[in-house]
């Protein structure tokens, strides 16, 4: 198992992933991912900027995380440090 940058030799691999992680939250009721959201453009922005990373074994993608300081503007207002300035 290892933890490596992804690149764009991995959209399949990641898409196939994040539609079953779509299936497996409306099982249960979780309906924040859709056919929508996540896009590949999003993942393809991340494997640019070089902050998308790859879980896998024996060539198998088991998880994907985009390592950034990038936010969407209606999280600015989320504070994310306790009183000692520490994150969350």
């Amino acid at each position: 198992m290892q933890i490596r940058l992804a690149s764009l030799k991995d959209i399949v691999a990641i898409m196939k992933l994040i539609k079953n992680c779509i299936q497996d939250m409306e099982s249960q009721d979780i309906y924040q991912w859709n056919e929508y959201y996540p896009t590949k453009e999003i993942f393809e922005e991340d494997i640019q900027s070089r902050s998308l990373y790859i879980l896998e074994d024996k060539n198998s993608c088991l998880g994907i995380i985009s390592i950034n300081d990038d936010q969407s503007p209606e999280y600015q207002e989320v504070v994310w440090t306790d009183e000692d300035g520490k994150y969350r």
